[in-house]
């Protein structure tokens, strides 16, 4: 029995190599040769977003973390291996976050590119660093890394996921930079159209569940405070004491829990302070292809959390 089912095992990989190198040589968009690497590897739907913009759908696209996984808790498995080899290259995007896809990438033969070069980093508090410098599996270094919270940092990832694109499919470089410099112009009219909306909020604080929201916070002038930290420890009573003072100094009647996340800390805080729980999307497995196609992307997410948020203030 045990023979059999390694058979069978060796079977189904070698089914699923096979299909994967019929798709690559199968596919060719109308400016992309058959039989080439043509697929670009995006570690989360955010990315594959932006490849999807810049390209018009002329590569396939894989995102290596699946839809509803959070990169914090994903750990790659084997047929992610086997996906990877069909790639010809892999977007990553920083350092504490996803940098394990270079490595996945070294063992697989791709090219990976790191794509937040150039974005002003929040720096982590000295205490948060000791605290965590001895977890290598959970830990994000010294910055925070959820810079996709911000329209201006997306704007240079964006630059930056265009010049690697070109460097990868030279033939589809006018169509790339037109299509870069479109969603750029969008990203900006974001930009200014959050800044109209949470102007009269400036110094307000907000509580959520997750310590996603900083970047967010920088750019509009609000203070975004988290019940659980960047890794998502368990708050000390200390914290939440300083919380629920946060909540009567500021008056506070929403506390943000994470979509599909939701913590029973928060909902214990709700019920003690007589608050609305409301649900914040932090972009990490809220994104993907299909539902940005579908009108439900980055944009759409953003436009979303800054109406949630002025609307507690209310």
């Amino acid at each position: 029995m045990p023979r059999m089912k390694t058979s069978v095992a060796l079977v189904g990989l070698m089914a699923v190599i096979a299909a994967a190198l019929l798709a690559a040589l199968v596919f060719s968009g109308p400016n992309l040769p058959a039989g080439q690497k043509t697929t670009v590897a995006t570690t989360m739907g955010i990315l594959a977003e932006i490849v999807d913009r810049l390209t018009e759908g002329e590569v396939p696209i894989y995102t290596v973390v699946p839809a509803g996984v959070d990169l914090h808790d994903w750990e790659p498995t084997p047929d992610v291996l086997v996906k990877l080899r069909d790639a010809k290259m892999l977007v990553w995007l920083v350092d504490g976050l996803d940098d394990w896809a270079v490595k996945l990438a070294q063992s697989t033969g791709v090219r990976a590119y790191m794509v937040s070069r150039g974005v002003q980093l929040i720096e982590l508090s000295d205490e948060h660093v000791h605290n965590h410098k001895h977890d290598s599996k959970h830990s994000h270094g010294h910055y925070d890394p959820h810079l996709w919270l911000s329209p201006k940092a997306m704007v240079a990832v964006t630059e930056n996921i265009a010049k690697a694109l070109k460097s990868e499919f030279p033939n589809l470089g006018s169509k790339i930079d037109a299509n870069a410099q479109r969603y750029i112009q969008e990203l900006r009219l974001l930009d200014d159209e959050l800044s109209a909306l949470l102007k009269p909020y400036r110094g307000r604080v907000f509580i959520t569940q997750h310590n996603a929201f900083q970047y967010f916070a920088r750019d509009y002038g609000l203070k975004a405070v988290a019940v659980f930290d960047v890794e998502g420890v368990e708050p000390s009573a200390q914290h939440v004491a300083e919380i629920i003072k946060l909540i009567d100094e500021n008056k506070l009647k929403v506390i943000f829990a994470e979509v599909g996340h939701e913590s029973p800390v928060i909902q214990s805080i709700a019920r003690e302070k007589g608050l609305r729980v409301e649900l914040l999307p932090t972009g990490h497995a809220d994104i993907t292809l299909e539902t940005s196609r579908s009108g439900k992307g980055y944009i759409w997410m953003m436009r979303s959390i800054a109406t949630a948020v002025v609307q507690s203030f209310g």
